[in-house]
């Protein structure tokens, strides 16, 4: 969508799963280094973080729809330049975060899995009291979710699931 997306990949020696993380709201790729740097050497896996259009140093406006399309991108350069393959990797979503990692993963039937972090019900639902999903609302997991089948491999980390309404 002509955003240039800043990321950043961490390799751990002999890892053979690779976590795309999406970060919450309030956050950019200068405040999680640290945690993906640690996250990475303690789950023994390979990590890519990124900044969404118009967060940390990508260029671009934040949006929905932009968040899509870097998710996308980020995706795209796990596997066409550190040669990951869809079933070993995992998405993680956390908070805002989980919108995006949804959508990518409603459309790849192979990942190894999807983690979610505190997610939103739907951007409406986090500022508002409602309990119908609008037109106009923005980041419908609700939705998502209740068609999402997933597939969680327990042995590989423990996921807990917590809705911020």
């Amino acid at each position: 969508r002509g955003s240039e997306v800043v990321a950043m990949y961490v390799r751990q020696p002999g890892a053979r799963l690779t976590l795309l993380y999406s970060h919450g709201n309030a956050a950019d790729l200068g405040q999680m280094y640290e945690l993906f740097v640690e996250l990475s050497s303690h789950l023994n896996v390979n990590l890519m973080g990124y900044d969404y259009s118009g967060y940390g140093q990508s260029s671009g406006k934040p949006s929905e729809q932009n968040t899509y399309a870097d998710i996308e991108a980020a995706y795209r350069c796990l596997i066409e330049t550190y040669g990951a393959s869809e079933e070993n990797i995992i998405l993680y979503g956390q908070s805002v975060g989980s919108g995006p990692t949804l959508d990518l993963a409603s459309r790849l039937p192979h990942l190894r899995a999807v983690v979610l972090h505190s997610p939103i019900s739907s951007g409406l639902r986090v500022m508002y009291p409602v309990k119908h999903t609008y037109w106009f609302d923005i980041y419908k997991v609700i939705i998502l979710l209740c068609f999402f089948q997933f597939h969680l491999f327990l042995d590989l980390i423990p996921i807990f699931l917590f809705a911020e309404h």
